[in-house]
């Protein structure tokens, strides 16, 4: 299907920041994480979180996930059916991803694999870490 005008601005964002953060890494020249064109592409790769939590690591009917990405928890839930979607409450966690922006923002460009990031890309990961390490690297969601 071809793109609308909205997907194709929208990707041409998200393709010339995660390029300016590839240039910023190394040359070490950290910025640019909480401009408008960041938030943009948090978001993206945020919203794919369902997908990489259903279809990518194959979480189990009934199975929640809570992703805290600087603080903020977005829960996800796999139904009956095997599709997942965010929750509308935070209830017990079967597995939770406590990360910064930079680790998303890495992880759903495809830029480095979840064992290649800084120690400092996660505040925690807790619950089982089989699934939690299936989710991390199927949020790789850039072609």
């Amino acid at each position: 299907m071809p793109w609308d005008n909205r997907t194709l601005l929208r990707n041409r964002v998200l393709d010339v920041w995660v390029h300016e953060q590839d240039i910023r890494r190394a040359v070490g020249r950290p910025g640019g994480m909480d401009s408008p064109a960041g938030e943009l592409v948090a978001g993206i790769f945020a919203a794919a979180v369902p997908y990489a939590v259903a279809k990518r690591a194959a979480a189990p009917a009934g199975t929640r996930v809570a992703v805290v990405v600087d603080g903020e928890r977005r829960d996800v839930l796999v139904d009956d059916a095997g599709h997942a979607a965010f929750a509308t409450t935070q209830d017990p966690a079967d597995v939770t991803l406590d990360l910064n922006r930079e680790a998303l923002t890495v992880l759903g460009a495809g830029r480095r694999a979840p064992d290649d990031l800084p120690p400092t890309a996660y505040a925690a990961i807790a619950g089982d870490p089989d699934l939690a390490d299936r989710i991390l690297r199927g949020l790789n969601v850039t072609p």
